[in-house]
């Protein structure tokens, strides 16, 4: 997830986070903010990136949660 995360902001998305640690569970980065999202997912740079990534994404997660 750090390499996705990395990825994201490499190709453009600055705001993307690094995951993190809670509660012993490893929860994916993305938005700084969810609840008031800063990161606009229907961008071309947004959407050139999440395809630029997506290698580094693991099974079953999708990128930004």
């Amino acid at each position: 997830m750090l390499a996705h995360a990395k990825c994201m902001r490499d190709n453009g998305v600055s705001r993307f986070t690094n995951p993190t640690m809670s509660g012993g569970n490893s929860q994916p980065g993305g938005d700084p903010n969810p609840a008031a999202p800063s990161i606009d997912s229907s961008s071309p740079t947004y959407k050139k990136a999440r395809e630029a990534c997506k290698p580094k994404l693991l099974d079953g997660l999708d990128g930004m949660q």
